[in-house]
């Protein structure tokens, strides 16, 4: 027999876990996980982007072809962080 026993307690099943039937009160982190998840997510992909839009400026301000080079292929921007990207902060900004 599964779920509760006729005293109406939940009954321990050979794991140590407690059995509950679908529809049963149970508390779960799933909804707290996921919000907490996605908060930080967001807030990652935020620096992510203020620190790629530095570079990008500086793409520009250095030549118009090298910014268009950044904004249309990764590959280059990665490059361009690496070898030729000029800021005060420069390793900062590189690695986040």
């Amino acid at each position: 027999m599964l779920g509760r026993n006729p005293s109406g307690r939940i009954r321990r099943m050979r794991h140590g876990r407690s059995s509950f039937r679908k529809g049963e009160n149970s508390m779960t982190l799933a909804p707290l996980t996921m919000i907490v998840t996605g908060i930080l997510c967001g807030t990652l992909l935020l620096v992510h982007l203020v620190c790629f839009i530095i570079i990008l400026i500086d793409a520009f301000k250095n030549n118009v072809w090298k910014g268009a080079g950044c904004l249309l292929c990764s590959l280059y921007a990665l490059y361009y962080a690496f070898a030729e990207f000029e800021h005060e902060r420069k390793w900062t900004v590189v690695l986040t």
